[in-house]
């Protein structure tokens, strides 16, 4: 997604809109990855004090070479930036929280810099055998360890907000697939990613999930699915999907047909 994205900026708005599902179903992909990689920085943080500022720029980038976040960020904006309106509510406030999320990181990124950098250079400028003979070791010495402690305190802060931000995120990345609850790109992404889901939100998150979205729950959601593959002509990807929702209720009238129909289907075709 994120190689073609300034090409996608320039194309209008129905172009997008029209690939929507593609974009929405990639720019959740890399949100729940960036949920991950945030998570390690934050469980390292508060057992070591530390942030790896190598991690960061990669994540972050700048300008000129962007980094994850920063695509994923710009690929919001192009989402939902332009389609402001009370029907697309948590697209919208989903697309704010991010955009919060990547400045507090840029943030966080400049001011570990500062910490690296000034605790590097100030080991060696406070060496009395490398200062002119004017300098105040003392002054200079308090000088340095007050911009680092300065650092530190603004590394905790901007590390427990991107915490929050990411929590708030999260929770609105899943009011927008129950908002997109037809899109059967997105349902068959999220059965496909299973694990993924669950390593971000919790072990039997995405079955609540689904109870969420639809009536029968992880059922419909297996139906549809197997819906999708089938008119796409994936019919070894449908049965297999339709025989999830047969195990979850092997008496489910509208699982059996459509389990019966793809069978046909391969009869057919001869798979």
């Amino acid at each position: 997604m994120f190689n073609f994205l300034e090409k996608v900026k320039m194309k209008g708005k129905k172009w997008i809109e029209e690939r929507k599902s593609v974009l929405l179903k990639e720019l959740i992909h890399q949100m729940l990855w960036a949920k991950l990689f945030f998570d390690g920085l934050y469980i390292c943080y508060k057992k070591s004090g530390k942030i790896s500022f190598q991690k960061l720029a990669h994540w972050i980038g700048t300008e000129e070479n962007k980094g994850v976040l920063w695509k994923l960020k710009d690929s919001s904006h192009l989402l939902f930036r332009n389609n402001i309106s009370r029907h697309r509510f948590y697209e919208n406030v989903f697309d704010w929280t991010l955009g919060s999320i990547f400045h507090e990181g840029m943030k966080l990124k400049e001011d570990v810099y500062i910490r690296e950098v000034y605790q590097k250079w100030g080991a060696i400028f406070t060496k009395k055998g490398k200062l002119p003979p004017d300098v105040n070791i003392k002054e200079l010495t308090e000088e340095y360890e007050t911009i680092i402690k300065r650092a530190k305190e603004s590394n905790k802060q901007e590390m427990e907000n991107l915490h929050y931000l990411f929590t708030k995120a999260m929770e609105q990345l899943k009011k927008v697939i129950i908002q997109n609850k037809n899109d059967p790109l997105l349902n068959r992404f999220l059965l496909e990613n299973k694990d993924l889901v669950e390593r971000v939100y919790g072990k039997g998150a995405l079955t609540q999930l689904f109870a969420s979205m639809y009536k029968n729950g992880l059922i419909d959601a297996y139906i549809k699915a197997g819906k999708a593959y089938r008119e796409g002509g994936w019919y070894i990807e449908a049965l297999k999907t339709l025989e999830q929702a047969l195990k979850e209720d092997p008496q489910h009238k509208e699982a059996k047909k459509e389990y019966e129909t793809t069978k046909k289907m391969i009869e057919t075709t001869g798979g």
